[in-house]
Order: C-alpha cells, then sequence, then structure tokens
C-alpha cells in the first residue's frame, strides 16, 4: 500500500516496443515488448511509448481505452542497442507500420476516451473492420488527441446492406482530433454495391461532433 501526503507524485517512464523484445519489462529495446498491446496495457500518465521501425502484424484490433493522461506514442526508431536510449530516430528510414494480417475483418485501432494523447510518425495500414463499423485505420471516440507525421493509408469500409458508410480511414465521435503532417491516403467507403455512391462519406477522414484541424 502506498500512502501519500499530501500528493502522490509518480515518474514518467519510456515503454520500449519491438517485436523481437523479450517482453519483459519493456524498459529497453531488449526488453521491449512484442505487441503494441502489452506496452499500452501497462503505460500510466505522462508515458512514452518508443516503437522500433519495423512492420508490425496485427492479429487483432489494438484498443487505447486507458483513461491515463498525457500518452505518447513515438513510431520511426533504428532500435539497434541499449548503449544510449532511445537510439537514433527518423521514421522515413525506419517507419514504425501497423498493419492487418491474416483473413480476418479488424480496423486497425480503436481509441476511446484518451485525454490529450500524441500519437508521432506511425503508420496505419490494412484496416478493414467488420460490417456496421466504421474507421478502417482508426475510429477516435470521446477523445481529445494529436496525430503528427502519421499515415493512414489502404484502408476500408464496407458495408454491404446499407448505403451510409463512413470513414474509411479516420471515423472520429466526438473528439478533439488535430492531425498536422499528416499523410491520409488510398482509403474507401464503399456500400453494398461495392462502389462509392451519393451515400458514402469521408473516404480517407469523417468527423461527428467535436473539433478537428488539419495542419
Amino acid at each position: 500500500m502506498v500512502f501519500c501526503r499530501p500528493v502522490c507524485s509518480f515518474a514518467q517512464k519510456d515503454i520500449y516496443v519491438a517485436t523481437n523484445g523479450t517482453g519483459i519489462g519493456g524498459t529497453n529495446w531488449s526488453t521491449a515488448y512484442s505487441t503494441f498491446q502489452a506496452a499500452l496495457d501497462v503505460a500510466g500518465a505522462g508515458d512514452t511509448l518508443r516503437m522500433a521501425g519495423q512492420v508490425i502484424e496485427l492479429s487483432g484490433q489494438v484498443n487505447w481505452t486507458s483513461a491515463v493522461p498525457g500518452v505518447t506514442i513515438r513510431g520511426g526508431y533504428a532500435a539497434t542497442n541499449d548503449a544510449l536510449l532511445p537510439g537514433d530516430r527518423d521514421p522515413n528510414l525506419w517507419p514504425t507500420i501497423l498493419r492487418r494480417s491474416g483473413a480476418p475483418r479488424f480496423r486497425i485501432f480503436n481509441v476511446v476516451a484518451v485525454t490529450n494523447g500524441l500519437i508521432d510518425g506511425v503508420t496505419f495500414t490494412g484496416g478493414y473492420p467488420a460490417d456496421a463499423e466504421f474507421g478502417g485505420g482508426l475510429q477516435i471516440t470521446n477523445s481529445v488527441l494529436t496525430l503528427i507525421g502519421c499515415i493512414i493509408s489502404n484502408n476500408m469500409v464496407y458495408v454491404y446492406y446499407r448505403p451510409n458508410v463512413h470513414g474509411g480511414g479516420v471515423y472520429a465521435i466526438n473528439s478533439a482530433l488535430i492531425l498536422s503532417n499528416c499523410l491520409v491516403a488510398g482509403n474507401q467507403s464503399l456500400n453494398g454495391y461495392g462502389a462509392v455512391s451519393e451515400q458514402t462519406y469521408g473516404g480517407g477522414l469523417f468527423f461527428v461532433g467535436g473539433q478537428s484541424a488539419l495542419l
């Protein structure tokens, strides 16, 4: 049991993510969490997730639903050794790519009730959620989130039984969302006819309520 008088203060920490990490602690590249979800699950207020420049094949949707504020996710690290952490970073040279793997349909990233979150230098691609679900790359709900230098590409939403289909790349609901220097390309919203119609909206981005800014 921890007793705090008058206010508790906990140190912010770096959490490392690499597919070849041991998953024991995540305190450096050697002990990095091998799955993005495992790292998110242990993140505390003000923590930074540092992600290796790798293609991370996903077998299911990643969920970020923590109520702790100020979590940062940074991709694009060389992740070569533990001598000088976190080491070299260049998302162009070492892109961090979150990609759907296999046949099941699911979106890449689901963000719910996140406050003052930041995602920097991460690619979201290949998302394809089940029917009646929107936001192929990301669905963002009741959150305050900034994306910097991210790529959202080649995601799709397809609902065969109705024409109203939204947010192939990003579907944001009642959120404050800022996208800065991001690329949103090659995403699609398709209806039951397999084609874009007058009632399909936001192949790339679709916002419902809240506020948004594209910089």
